[in-house]
């Protein structure tokens, strides 16, 4: 009985660290997670038509993260990065004679989803300057941080990105859609090294942006 109540202490200490709880993406193009997935927590959800195991986010790198305590000693300081399914998108998204045609006649409306989407997330300080240099938290709390970036294989730009203030035991959900959003500023200067790279400079949205109707285009931090 002893052995039964330590480990159930031990559990629920595990779960009051368990920063990282869930994974929303509505998008229908190009999602993080599996095609007929719309959520991703740990736990197990049973229908008449499905079951799905806790964890199984038809994504390995959102299940590793799941759980994941980002105010700990070990990864405070640290940035993560998750990248949607872009092995499965970039060949279902390949153009088609009919696709390349209307690319190369109408290339503002076209929008070939080819690229990688990815998320960055974390307390690293460069991540905190680039995201919000000006927000502060309350004594107790620490700022968490996310972007959501699209790479065409030629540039990486910035489309959308939010913050949270967390205490060690609260709990967030990372929320995707592909709502437009204004939350990257234009580039500002901040200085340059050696080379001449600004590496504190994040290039935002582009016009495929605006293209991109069904893919991610917006991210946000949710308590829950």
């Amino acid at each position: 009985m002893k052995r039964i109540l330590i480990s159930m202490i031990l559990i629920g200490s595990l779960h009051l660290q368990a920063q990282f709880v869930d994974f929303m993406d509505s998008s229908s193009k190009n999602k993080f997670l599996g095609l007929d997935l719309s959520t991703c927590s740990p736990e197990t959800n049973k229908s008449s038509k499905n079951y799905q195991k806790g964890y199984d986010c038809g994504n390995s790198t959102i299940s590793e993260y799941l759980n994941l305590n980002f105010l700990s000693p070990q990864l405070l300081g640290q940035q993560f990065y998750l990248y949607n399914n872009f092995m499965y998108w970039i060949g279902n998204n390949s153009q088609s004679d009919k696709q390349a045609t209307l690319a190369m006649e109408q290339p503002d409306q076209y929008f070939s989803g080819s690229g990688i989407f990815m998320i960055v997330i974390g307390t690293s300080p460069y991540l905190q300057q680039t995201v919000t240099s000006q927000k502060t938290c309350p004594a107790g709390k620490t700022l968490l941080v996310a972007q959501l970036k699209y790479n065409d294989g030629n540039s990486i730009a910035c489309w959308s990105q939010d913050s949270i203030c967390l205490s060690p035991t609260d709990k967030f959900a990372i929320q995707i859609t592909s709502d437009q959003d204004n939350t990257v500023p234009a580039k500002s200067s901040t200085g340059s090294d050696a080379q001449g790279i600004n590496w504190m400079q994040d290039s935002g949205p582009a016009a495929n942006y605006g293209q991109a109707k069904g893919s991610p285009r917006k991210i946000r931090l949710v308590l829950k």
